[in-house]
């Protein structure tokens, strides 16, 4: 129960700061469609980093198979 409230928590946070970066990225660069479909690519990309370090660093400690 912890950890899943824990996750929400963070996914909401990062949405929030989304649409902030989103906003504030708009007003100084001008063009919505640029603005947005870069921040989505820089928070996609972020995800999928993490996710791959997460991965290698998780190799290291796997449950053997069992017999």
């Amino acid at each position: 129960m912890g950890t899943t409230l824990a996750l929400a928590l963070s996914g909401f946070g990062a949405l929030g700061m989304e649409i902030l970066w989103l906003r504030h990225a708009s007003i100084l660069l001008g063009g919505f469609r640029a603005v947005f479909s870069l921040l989505l690519t820089l928070l996609l990309v972020g995800l999928g980093w993490g996710r791959c370090s997460v991965a290698g660093s998780s190799a290291d400690t796997a449950v053997p198979p069992r017999p």
